[in-house]
């Protein structure tokens, strides 16, 4: 399983009453764990993305919940995809089943069955203003629905000019600025580009303000009205077995199973669609599918862009068409599933030092044949 909830869940929903295979566990623990599944053909053993370098002299299956999720991967030493760790295994004889939400490419080309379920109503909501959004989430308190409203920020400032009536970009690679120093300075957090005088570099007025969009700012709004809320994000875990009326989550959220909702409001959908890391379509694709299966009856989407592509993908043949030409385009342009990426991280306390390595390392890697460099 891709986290411990989603672990201890499904382990009391099938009663297993045996402990759960994790970092939680001591030494001791984990050794009785690992020898029975060495040596008991019968084992069964539910755990954390760890269990699937379990080993045993006896045949076994693998079953890996929601293989795409963050969860499954591994950022630290070793760097790895439990995806592509069992595949591995798969080619000595292991049996594997990989199981999710939602489509990956990866599985383009296997049998897949998306979308077959009843779809939940589908609602585009264009919000121009921040006043605008505030007041439809205040109706939402006054509903007697269970709601999730589901922000993928926690904390963001973007500035406003109210000359130009467009945030503020930053001259060099276009984003909103979004930093603000401890000296009142705005400068971009992708480039790290300070904005001269704090000025709007459009109109050159100083008419800016600061607007928060993030899921922090959604908190004190609806704390303000009603009490009767819960919060899942990585700074906060409120017990979501509650019943709260309202649960108010960023991706921490997807860490659960079996939730359900009479009505899912997605927040800031154009900052998922801005994203420019290579698969940042499937992540997207993920983050819908997922909210759908928690949707009983309404998803709301609000976006200033009503025509995404995303919102023209209607059933399976729509789906599997558009994961098709994302396939192509994975090909043209030498991405994965098609070529390997590998990132390498050079660290040294002693800035000059490390930019002296880099150079080396980069000098040295050019030298190797198919390698791009960004």
């Amino acid at each position: 399983f891709a986290s411990i909830k989603r672990a201890q869940e499904f382990a009391r929903i099938v009663n297993y009453s045996q402990k759960i295979f994790s970092n939680n566990l001591n030494v001791s623990e984990r050794y009785q764990l690992i020898k029975e599944f060495y040596l008991n053909p019968k084992t069964i053993i539910i755990g954390t993305r760890h269990a699937i370098f379990l080993q045993s002299t006896l045949g076994y299956t693998i079953v890996v919940d929601e293989y795409n999720h963050i969860g499954h991967k591994n950022d630290g030493h070793p760097n790895y995809l439990s995806e592509e760790v069992v595949k591995i295994l798969n080619k000595y004889g292991i049996e594997i089943y990989l199981f999710s939400s939602s489509p990956t490419l990866s599985a383009v080309k296997n049998k897949w069955n998306y979308l077959i379920d009843e779809q939940p109503k589908i609602l585009i909501k264009t919000y121009t203003k921040i006043d605008e959004l505030n007041f439809y989430l205040e109706t939402l308190v006054e509903s007697q629905n269970k709601i999730l409203i589901f922000n993928p920020i926690y904390r963001s400032t973007s500035i406003y000019c109210n000359k130009c009536k467009e945030f503020v970009k930053c001259e060099n690679c276009w984003k909103n600025l979004t930093g603000i120093k401890d000296t009142g300075e705005i400068y971009c957090k992708n480039c790290m580009l300070n904005l001269l005088n704090n000025i709007c570099n459009i109109c050159n007025l100083n008419d800016l303000k600061y607007i928060r969009f993030g899921l922090e700012d959604n908190i004190k709004l609806i704390k303000n009205i009603t009490d009767n809320y819960s919060e899942i994000s990585s700074f906060n875990i409120d017990n979501i077995d509650n019943n709260n009326q309202i649960t108010l989550a960023t991706s921490k959220i997807f860490d659960y199973i079996n939730l359900e909702f009479d009505k899912v409001i997605l927040l800031n959908f154009d900052f998922l669609t801005s994203g420019k890391n290579y698969n940042f379509d499937e992540e997207v694709i993920a983050i819908i599918s997922n909210l759908k299966k928690m949707t009983k009856n309404e998803m709301v989407i609000t976006t200033k862009d009503e025509s995404s592509e995303f919102f023209r993908i209607k059933n399976q043949q729509d789906l599997k068409n558009y994961f098709l030409n994302i396939y192509k385009k994975r090909k043209h342009y030498q991405l994965k599933p098609f070529y390997i990426t590998i990132m390498l991280i050079a660290q040294n306390i002693d800035p000059f030092k490390l930019k002296s390595e880099k150079e080396i390392i980069v000098k040295n890697l050019s030298k190797i044949k198919l390698i791009i460099f960004n």
